[in-house]
């Protein structure tokens, strides 16, 4: 069960900069893996279209998102509203949609009421393999909900949201243009090591836009990026006991991606043997079926979504 956790108050946080490192460091993460992506285009449902309740249940799947391994599943669930749950709809288009106009190209939303949205991140995907989801939001007020991992966020602010949960990176950009009684920005999540296995968000008057997930298909202790945890990961481990890339950088055959921390030491070698054999494919497919690394000209894929957006709002 997920660790609620509620915030309150009028604080804003600035994190462009803590946003900017995030994108770097998404970018190189992967440029030296196999790199995964999904995007939800809610544009592909008619317009004015709702979905909740009156016609679906609690855990219903509604939508659906293409990524580079099939279809992920949205599913729609109860909001946590503060102790209790309410359970409403999810337009598409809605009310909040104007407030998307800060953009030169609008995106198509889904306004929830009283409702949250589940993305079965593990529906297509292994537990190690998302990196990083990102979103626009339009926040018109009342209590919103943001489930990460087992960690449910229950709050009004996003202004609100921690900036870290364990090793995971909260990044909130608000749009400094003002709109009538509507919130509005960025978020995004970044989970270099924990990984996303779970990612829900809703609110009582909330729209969201552009959801969209970024990683690395392979596991902690595949150190050298071949797609399975073997002997040649347990070599490179032993080989390199102590090495300390933060002052010498990698060793040869080292993809830093799955390193704990700036030492080779007990943290991998538990990796190895904890993972051992595992492949990269969630499917349980063959290492040969693992896509290569990707080039430097692909790296605009994880940065589609902030950097392409604020060229928008500066291009107005």
């Amino acid at each position: 069960m997920a660790a609620t956790h509620r915030f309150s108050g009028n604080g804003r946080h600035d994190t462009r900069a803590a946003l900017l490192a995030f994108v770097a460091a998404a970018c190189w993460a992967v440029s030296v893996s196999a790199s995964i992506s999904g995007f939800t285009d809610f544009s592909q449902y008619p317009d004015g279209s709702t979905y909740g309740a009156g016609t679906h249940a609690p855990g219903d799947n509604v939508f659906t998102a293409p990524t580079t391994d099939g279809e992920m599943d949205i599913r729609v669930q109860p909001l946590d509203t503060g102790g209790t749950t309410t359970f409403g709809t999810a337009t598409i288009g809605g009310f909040t949609e104007p407030a998307f106009g800060w953009l030169s190209t609008t995106p198509k939303p889904a306004t929830l009421s009283n409702l949250r949205l589940d993305f079965d991140l593990l529906s297509v995907w292994g537990p190690q393999t998302t990196l990083s989801a990102n979103l626009l939001f339009a926040n018109f007020g009342g209590v919103n909900n943001l489930v990460i991992n087992d960690t449910e966020l229950v709050f009004e602010d996003f202004a609100t949201l921690p900036t870290t949960i364990d090793d995971i990176e909260i990044g909130v950009t608000l749009e400094e243009e003002p709109y009538p009684g509507a919130q509005r920005g960025y978020l995004s999540v970044y989970a270099p090591f924990s990984r996303l296995q779970r990612f829900e968000i809703g609110g009582q008057e909330l729209g969201i836009a552009d959801v969209s997930f970024f990683g690395v298909g392979g596991f902690f202790g595949d150190y050298d990026g071949s797609g399975l945890v073997e002997q040649a990961d347990l070599d490179l481990v032993l080989l390199n006991w102590g090495h300390d890339t933060d002052t010498l950088g990698p060793p040869p055959g080292w993809d830093l991606l799955y390193l704990h921390d700036g030492l080779i030491d007990q943290n991998e070698l538990d990796a190895v043997l904890l993972n051992w054999a595992n492949l990269t494919s969630p499917t349980g497919g063959s290492p040969a079926a693992v896509p290569e690394p990707i080039g430097t000209a692909q790296l605009v894929a994880t940065t589609v979504f902030l950097a392409d957006r604020r060229r928008d709002t500066l291009g107005r």
